[in-house]
């Protein structure tokens, strides 16, 4: 059922919760959310693993198992999806109106067809281009949008790089016209140089298209970058929600302070890696004292148990 009155409002969550059964009992991985995202915005959900954010993601871009039980009320562009414990309208929005970058491109590519057949499959299917000239300067053209040439198209799967690959598949995300994306971890499976350029290309390609965002991280310092409204996941519960920068600067729960703490320590430990002299844990170390800008001798104490820190050494 299409919902006039929600169409300026993308995402609609009303006391939403999703579950698995186990052994004869529901596992409940999203309890209770409500959110609202405009059209044309971008929220970040935020939570550690197990937080219940891919569960919910994937039920905002129609991926609903048959196996999971529901509750509350799920409306995403304009198509109620979820109503209470029946799934009526996932199929509808799956791939068309809503559309999700997988954590790991390089699996959900098919190794044995050529990019350029990749791209003429999801565009006849999504939106009957049976043109094969056609598809292939559509296919140019959402390439251009993430920055490759037309020669990828010519390319198997496993002869592109990492970076590449995302690319790929953030411009096959776009090709069947969705105005929701959902990026699932976007940028887990990629080095430091690149994670920051995937953030800034779907961070801009949210704002040149006009399109909705979503995604789903575990590093609240990726939602700087990418959103403007941040929601912070736990145990299934949003524990709070705001713009970015307002969390950001002043986050009211002590989870999200945890978070933003953990993002910090670990762009701490990626710089303490290039260090070349002193202990190569100093950035991190709660007990880090003038000694430990000196490089550390590995210790041995016995029974084969080494340990190189200045704390022992004393």
């Amino acid at each position: 059922m299409v919902l006039a009155q929600e169409s300026r409002t993308a995402v609609l969550a009303e006391s939403l919760s999703l579950g698995y059964e186990d052994m004869g009992a529901v596992f409940w991985a999203v309890r209770g959310v409500s959110l609202e995202l405009p059209r044309g915005g971008s929220l970040c959900i935020v939570g550690e693993s197990g937080s219940g954010k891919t569960t919910l993601g994937n039920a905002i871009a129609g991926i609903i198992p048959p196996y999971v039980r529901t509750d509350g009320r799920l409306v995403v562009g304009g198509v109620e999806v979820v109503r209470g414990s029946r799934v009526v309208g996932a199929d509808r929005i799956r791939g068309r109106v809503v559309t999700r970058i997988p954590q790991n491109p390089a699996a959900s590519l098919n190794p044995y067809l050529r990019v350029g057949e990749i791209f003429y499959d999801v565009l006849r299917d999504s939106r009957g281009i049976g043109s094969r000239s056609e598809s292939r300067g559509e296919a140019r053209r959402l390439l251009s949008l993430v920055g490759l040439e037309e020669e990828v198209l010519d390319m198997y799967p496993h002869e592109l790089s990492g970076g590449m690959s995302q690319r790929v598949a953030i411009a096959l995300s776009l090709a069947p016209g969705p105005s929701i994306v959902v990026a699932d971890e976007p940028t887990s499976n990629l080095d430091a140089y690149l994670r920051g350029y995937i953030v800034r290309l779907i961070g801009d390609l949210n704002r040149r298209l006009g399109m909705t965002l979503v995604v789903i991280t575990h590093d609240i310092s990726v939602a700087e970058l990418m959103c403007g409204d941040l929601s912070v996941v736990f145990l299934g519960e949003i524990v709070e929600r705001g713009s970015v920068s307002e969390v950001l600067r002043k986050p009211l729960h002590p989870y999200t302070s945890e978070l933003i703490e953990a993002s910090v320590l670990e762009r701490a430990g990626r710089k303490s890696g290039m260090r070349t002299e002193g202990c190569a844990y100093y950035a991190r170390c709660p007990h880090a004292g003038g000694e430990c800008l000196k490089p550390p001798p590995m210790l041995r104490l016995g029974d084969g148990r080494e340990v190189r820190c200045w704390r022992l050494a004393r």
